[in-house]
């Protein structure tokens, strides 16, 4: 029973959640493009076809989140960003991710 239950243990701790951080910036014009935030943002995280999570950015674009590792497309929704954006949350520690929308 006990070695179950230590194999319980390390399994969940396996599907903890980390803490997934930065900001939502919009980057547009003649090279090299002036990077502002995007305030207010809403930010999408699916994982398949599937929105496991959302957030929306404050004042300066600053967002978090709590995702379990893996990989997942992230969709600002707003028309300044029509692209959905690939990030990869790690197993072993909280993420800095940038969102970077970039309008020629």
């Amino acid at each position: 029973m006990r070695p179950l239950i230590v194999a319980a243990l390390f399994l969940a701790a396996g599907c903890a959640s980390q803490q997934v951080s930065g900001v939502a910036l919009v980057a547009g014009g003649p090279a090299p493009g002036i990077r502002q935030p995007m305030a207010g943002v809403e930010l999408r995280f699916s994982a398949g076809h599937r929105i496991v999570a959302r957030t929306v950015a404050d004042a300066q674009g600053r967002y978090r989140v709590e995702l379990p590792p893996g990989d997942y497309d992230v969709q600002p929704i707003s028309n300044m960003c029509p692209r959905v954006i690939r990030i990869t949350v790690p197993s072993t520690a909280a993420a800095t991710t940038d969102i970077v929308c970039a309008i020629p």
